[in-house]
């Protein structure tokens, strides 16, 4: 008996098969293209989180300098720039970006004590004592985000 032959299977088994390759292709070609825009996203927020700690940072240095004179002069909830002027600190109201995508501002907030000079939500104000917030924003693809850091910076040196 003799067999029919069957004229273009080896076509559609190549054609099966390039399918098959380019979905592969393209699967991979994407994952690729996602764990990019991930590590760039990591490498943005580090970065926030290093210009934070280092807002921090330089309000500290400026207490450490004087805190009346640069510190306690602050005014609660306004936003201030940090700027470098030759070898120190100093702070601005004049907005600026870092490296043309990083907005960084620092404010601080009043500090209240209760009667056993805990630190509370109503009570005595402490002049000696501050919220200090540094807050690191920059454009993403889904809007803005933003990192903040605070900490209580005190009189220390009472300067």
């Amino acid at each position: 008996m003799i067999k029919p032959k069957q004229h273009g299977a080896l076509l559609v088994e190549v054609l099966i098969g390039s399918a098959i390759v380019a979905s592969v292709l393209v699967l991979l070609a994407g994952s690729l293209v996602r764990f990019n825009l991930l590590a760039v996203d990591n490498l943005r927020r580090t970065q926030a989180a290093f210009l934070a700690t280092e807002g921090l940072e330089a309000v500290r240095s400026l207490r450490d300098t004087s805190w009346t004179e640069a510190v306690a002069t602050l005014n609660p909830g306004k936003e201030y720039y940090l700027v470098w002027v030759s070898d120190h600190w100093a702070l601005d109201v004049t907005p600026t970006l870092i490296d043309n995508r990083f907005d960084r501002t620092v404010s601080v907030a009043a500090v209240s004590r209760d009667a056993n000079y805990d630190i509370a939500a109503t009570g005595t104000l402490d002049p000696d004592l501050w919220l200090v917030t540094a807050a690191v924003s920059w454009p993403t693809g889904r809007g803005t985000t933003t990192k903040q850091l605070s900490a209580y910076l005190t009189n220390l040196f009472d300067n």
